[in-house]
């Protein structure tokens, strides 16, 4: 009883002392009540990592709760149980045993507080004592999680900023806000708080850009597995044109969110050597499971007219 007593006086007095320079009065605010659901279900948007790429994919999901829990732990809560059965494409983004203990809105701003196992290392990670995994590989993870919370919060509640905490109970930490050092940094540095990171989020020009950046490396698989025909996966035909420049628009997404066009400017070269300019080629995409495919069908035609 007195560890959770202090614990909770150290909490409300980090939270007095760490209110935003960007938070609106310092009134405490009550949990959000979401709007057109039930006081138990709240239809929502997750976000999760797409595979391996550095962006995340997004699902649609309804968030139970009890009545007397804050709806944003619920939220999270689901967050932390990863994406369903039904997103394939769609990756866990946090490591096992990752709770939340806490949630509390104060101004503009949103405080959650994790248990320690948030500093874990993830179960595919056997080691991090390469230097290369944790300045790439290591480090994206981390950030797209952090990435996750912060659209997953922002896109659901009213809240702008999120500020992380941790409660250390093996870990000896200066403070309970998250350090530079969770993103695999030699540094205790405090970062400001998070706010919604729409670079990570997948849309119709990033998918269009993934498929351009595998077909200039020459990496087919990775590229089919960003094809669409018919709503199923696609394979590529033997032979393509190399890709050696490319330039996109943002792309215009269709009224019910369903479809896209990207266009693209094409430079390709025939395996005769011959150099083709494509200008405005329209690239097709589908919203499928998550996230932005793009349509074979839309580059079968400039495939045949450049070989």
């Amino acid at each position: 009883m007195r560890s959770r007593f202090f614990f909770f006086v150290i909490l409300g007095l980090l939270l007095m002392c760490l209110s935003p320079a960007g938070a609106r009065g310092d009134s405490v605010v009550p949990s959000f009540v979401p709007q057109g659901g039930s006081a138990s279900q709240q239809s929502a948007v997750l976000y999760f990592r797409y595979g391996a790429e550095p962006y995340l994919g997004r699902e649609n999901r309804t968030v139970f709760f009890n009545p007397g829990t804050a709806f944003e732990k619920a939220l999270l809560q689901s967050l932390l149980e990863g994406p369903g059965s039904v997103y394939p494409h769609l990756e866990p983004m946090f490591p096992l045993g990752t709770e939340i203990l806490a949630t509390h809105a104060q101004g503009d701003m949103l405080f959650v507080t994790f248990n320690e196992r948030l500093l874990d290392a993830y179960p595919d990670e056997k080691s991090l004592s390469s230097a290369a995994y944790r300045e790439k590989e290591g480090r994206l993870k981390r950030e797209l999680a952090m990435a996750a919370l912060s659209c997953t919060i922002t896109e659901n509640t009213p809240y702008a900023y999120v500020q992380v905490l941790v409660l250390g109970k093996t870990r000896a930490t200066t403070s309970m806000r998250l350090s530079e050092r969770y993103y695999l940094k030699d540094s205790d540095a405090l970062p400001p708080p998070l706010s919604r990171a729409e670079h990570r989020i997948l849309t119709p020009q990033s998918a269009a850009a993934l498929l351009c950046d595998y077909w200039l490396g020459l990496d087919l698989s990775s590229m089919a597995g960003l094809l669409v025909s018919a709503g199923q996966a696609t394979d590529l035909p033997e032979r393509i044109p190399l890709l050696t420049h490319y330039t996109l628009s943002s792309g215009t997404v269709s009224p019910d969110g369903q479809n896209a066009i990207v266009l693209a400017d094409f430079t390709l070269q025939s395996p005769d050597g011959n150099t083709h300019e494509r200008i405005g080629w329209p690239l097709r995409l589908r919203y499928m499971q998550g996230i932005w495919l793009i349509e074979s069908e839309s580059l079968q035609t400039l495939w045949g007219a450049a070989q």
